[in-house]
C-alpha cells in the first residue's frame, strides 16, 4: 500500500508540473507575468553581482561623460564665438550641482585651444574607462551564461526518461544552448542598455531644463505619446517570437534527425524529399522572422515619426525664444545638440519592449525547463544501502504508459544474489519496460520492486543505478577514445584492469591492432567500429563497472552464430556472483540462465525449457568466426592469469551465492 502511494504521489508529481507547464506558457504569452518572471534568473546572477555591478558602474561613468560633451556647444558659441563670457555655463553647472566642473569650463571657453583639449581629455577618458569596461561587460556575460548552461544542463539530466522520449535530441538541445543564449544576452546587454540609456535621459534632460524648462516639458510631454505606440505592437510581436522559436528548433530537430540517419537517407535515395522537407520548415522559420521584422519596423518607425514632430516643435519654439532674447544662442544650439543625441535613445527605449520579446520568448522557454519536476524528486533524495546483496524482487507490479493498455500485469518474481534468470518474449511485450522498472526509470502503477527488501521508490536514483551495470540491445559509445567509453561506468579505473575487461569481452586483440590501440577516437555513435565490435566494447564497459546487479538486454543481438558462441563463456563470467536478468530469446544465451520466464500479454510465466541442458561455448573454436576472424586469430577463450576456480578474481562480485 505505501508503495502503490509512493508510485502514485511520483506520477502525479511529474503529471503536476507537465500540466503547470502548460498553463505557465499559455498564460504567460498574455504577457504580465513574463517580465515579473524575470526574477526567477536573480539566483544565477548572484554569483557574478560583483561582476556585472563593476560593468556596470564604469559604463555609467562613460555616459556621464559622454552626457556633457554636448555642453561645448553652448561654450563654443556663447564665451568664444560672441565672448559674452562663461557667467551662464557656470550658473547651468551651479544648478546641476556639478560646481567642481567649473574650473574644466573655464579652461574650455577660455580659448578654442581649450575648448579642444578638454574635449580631447573627457574623450581619452571615456576611451579608456570603456576598454575596461568592455573587457569586465565579457567576463560577465561569459560567466553569466557559464551558470545558466551548466545549471540547465544539470538541471535537464534530471528529467523522467519520458521526456527524453517525447521530446526530439535536436529540440531539447535548441532549448538548452538557443534559448540560454538569449536570456544571458537579455541580462548582460539588455539590462545593461536599459540602465545606460536611463542615465544618459536623466542627466541629458537636468541639464536640458537648466537651458529652457518650457522646451524640456515639452519633449518630456511626448514620451507618453512613444509608449503607447509600443504597447500596440509589443504583444504581437512576443507572439510571434515565441512560434519562431519553436519552430527554430523544430528545423534543429529535422537536422539532426537526417543529419544521424544519414545512411538510411542515402540508402532510400531520399536526398530531395529531406532537402523539400528541410526547406519547407527553414520557410516557416524565415515567414515567422519577417513578419517579426515588419511589426517591430512599424513600431520604430511609429516612435521615430513621432519624435520628428518633437524635434520640429522644439526647432520653432526653440527659435521663438532666443529672438525673443529669453534664451541665448549658445543655449539653443547646445539644447538641440542634446535633442538629437537624445532622440536616439529615447526611440530605442521606447522601441526595446517590442524588441525584446523574442528574448522574453526564450527567458519563458528556459523558465519552464526549470519549472519541470526532476524524476524521483531530485538527486540525493533517497537513501542508499550500506551494502548491495542483489536480492531482487517484484511483487504484484503493474504497469502501463497510459490507462488505455496495461504493459505488465500483477508480474511477481524474485531473483536472489547470484542467481541468472532469463525473460524472453516477443517484441514490445514489455521486456524493455520491466528492464526501466528495475532501473527507476518509471515507477509502478501497483505492486512494488524491492532490492535487498528496500524499495526503488525510496532509494536514492543515482546511487540505485551506480549498483546496476547494463548491456543494452542497442550500443551507444560517446565520440571519444575507445579506453574512455570502456572506463566510462568506472571513471578511475586503471589501463591494466580496462584491459582485463576487454580480453574478456574478446575485443582486447582487435583494439591493439588499431594504430592509437585504446586511444583511437570511436566516431560519433562509434561509427568506426562495426556494430558487433561495439557490443563488445559496452560488454568489456560492464565488466569493468563491476556492479552487483546484471542486466544484458539482448547483448548478443548483433553478432552471428559464431561469435555468439565464443561471447557465451564471458558473459557467464560476467553473470557470475552476479544477479543478473538476461532478455533475449536467442538458445544459445538462454543456455546461462538458471531459470527461464515468458513473458506474453503482460503476464511473466515459468518456461519449460532447460537453460543449463548444454554448457555454452565450451566447443568454440579459437579463432572469432566470420565477424571477426582478422581481429585476433589466436585468441584463447581462457580467462587471464589471475583468475581463480574459473572466475577472475578482480571481476566477481565477492558475496556468497
Amino acid at each position: 500500500m505505501v508503495t502503490s502511494l509512493a508510485a502514485i504521489h511520483t506520477e502525479l508529481k511529474y503529471a503536476f508540473s507537465v500540466g503547470r507547464d502548460a498553463l505557465y506558457r499559455r498564460y504567460s504569452a498574455a504577457g504580465p507575468r513574463q517580465y515579473r518572471d524575470l526574477l526567477f534568473f536573480i539566483s544565477f546572477l548572484r554569483p557574478v553581482a560583483g561582476i556585472g555591478a563593476l560593468s556596470l558602474a564604469l559604463l555609467l561613468i562613460t555616459t556621464a561623460l559622454r552626457a556633457i560633451v554636448p555642453l561645448s556647444g553652448k561654450i563654443l558659441v556663447d564665451s568664444i564665438l560672441l565672448g559674452t563670457g562663461s557667467e551662464s555655463l557656470t550658473s547651468s553647472l551651479q544648478a546641476l550641482h556639478l560646481g567642481f566642473l567649473i574650473p574644466i569650463a573655464e579652461l574650455a571657453a577660455d580659448s578654442v585651444a581649450g575648448l579642444i583639449v578638454t574635449l580631447c581629455g573627457v574623450m581619452i577618458a571615456i576611451g579608456t574607462i570603456g576598454f575596461v569596461q568592455r573587457y569586465v561587460a565579457i567576463r560577465f556575460q561569459q560567466e553569466l551564461s557559464f551558470q545558466l548552461h551548466t545549471s540547465l544542463f544539470e538541471h535537464v539530466l534530471q528529467f523522467p526518461l519520458s521526456y527524453f522520449k517525447k521530446h526530439h535530441t535536436g529540440y531539447v538541445m535548441a532549448r538548452i544552448s538557443d534559448d540560454v543564449d538569449a536570456v544571458q544576452s537579455l541580462f548582460s546587454q539588455v539590462v545593461f542598455q536599459v540602465a545606460t540609456n536611463t542615465a544618459f535621459l536623466i542627466i541629458s534632460f537636468a541639464v536640458l531644463f537648466t537651458l529652457s524648462p518650457v522646451l524640456t516639458i515639452i519633449i518630456a510631454g511626448l514620451c507618453p505619446v512613444y509608449a503607447f505606440a509600443n504597447l500596440v505592437f509589443r504583444k504581437r510581436v512576443y507572439s510571434k517570437a515565441y512560434t519562431e522559436r519553436e519552430a527554430t528548433a523544430d528545423v534543429k530537430r529535422g537536422l539532426q534527425e537526417v543529419i544521424a540517419g544519414i545512411e538510411l537517407v542515402k540508402s532510400f535515395s531520399s536526398e530531395d524529399r529531406e532537402i523539400k522537407r528541410f526547406s519547407g520548415r527553414l520557410r516557416n522559420v524565415f515567414d515567422l522572422r519577417l513578419q517579426q521584422s515588419i511589426l517591430h519596423t512599424v513600431s520604430s518607425s511609429s516612435v521615430s515619426g513621432l519624435y520628428f514632430l518633437g524635434t520640429l516643435i522644439v526647432l520653432w519654439f526653440g527659435t521663438q525664444q532666443v529672438l525673443q532674447g529669453s534664451m541665448t544662442l549658445g543655449d539653443f544650439f547646445a539644447f538641440f545638440a542634446y535633442t538629437t543625441m537624445i532622440s536616439g535613445v529615447v526611440i530605442s527605449l521606447f522601441t526595446l519592449p517590442a524588441a525584446i520579446q523574442p528574448l522574453l520568448a526564450s527567458a519563458n522557454r528556459v523558465h519552464e525547463l526549470f519549472f519541470m519536476a526532476p524524476e524521483g524528486g531530485g538527486r540525493n533524495t533517497g537513501h542508499r544501502l550500506l551494502e548491495v546483496d542483489g536480492r531482487l524482487r517484484f511483487s504484484n507490479v503493474s504497469f502501463s504508459y497510459d490507462s488505455r493498455e496495461t504493459v505488465l500485469r500483477d508480474v511477481s518474481f524474485t531473483v536472489n544474489p547470484g542467481e541468472t534468470i532469463a525473460i524472453r518474449g516477443l517484441s514490445g511485450g514489455g521486456k524493455t519496460t520491466l528492464i526501466n522498472l528495475i532501473q527507476g526509470y518509471y515507477a509502478p502503477q501497483s505492486g512494488k520492486v524491492c532490492l535487498d527488501g528496500e524499495n526503488l521508490a525510496s532509494l536514492d536514483i543515482c546511487w540505485l543505478r551506480s549498483n546496476i551495470a547494463v548491456v543494452a540491445q542497442e550500443t551507444f559509445l560517446f565520440n571519444d577514445t575507445v579506453g574512455n567509453n570502456i572506463r566510462y561506468g568506472n571513471p578511475d579505473a586503471s589501463h591494466d584492469e580496462v584491459i582485463r575487461a576487454s580480453q574478456l569481452a574478446h575485443i582486447h586483440d582487435c583494439i591493439s591492432r588499431l594504430p592509437a590501440g585504446y586511444d583511437t577516437v570511436v566516431g560519433e555513435r562509434g561509427g568506426a567500429f562495426s556494430e558487433g565490435q561495439c557490443q563488445r566494447i559496452a560488454i568489456a564497459r560492464a565488466f569493468l563497472k563491476d556492479a552487483p546487479v546484471l542486466i544484458l538486454d539482448e547483448p548478443t543481438s548483433a553478432l552471428d552464430e559464431e561469435t555468439e558462441d565464443r561471447i557465451c563463456d564471458s558473459l557467464r563470467l560476467l553473470a557470475r556472483k552476479r544477479t543478473t536478468i538476461v532478455i533475449s530469446h536467442r538458445p544459445a544465451l538462454l543456455k546461462i540462465a538458471d531459470r527461464v520466464y515468458h513473458l506474453k500479454d503482460g503476464e511473466l510465466v515459468p518456461d519449460g525449457l532447460d537453460p543449463v541442458a548444454e554448457t555454452c561455448g565450451a566447443a568454440s573454436p579459437p579463432g572469432d568466426g566470420a565477424f571477426m576472424a582478422d581481429c585476433f586469430p589466436e585468441q584463447s577463450v581462457s580467462a587471464p592469469p589471475d583468475e581463480k576456480d574459473g572466475i577472475p578474481g578482480a571481476w566477481c562480485r565477492k558475496r556468497s551465492s
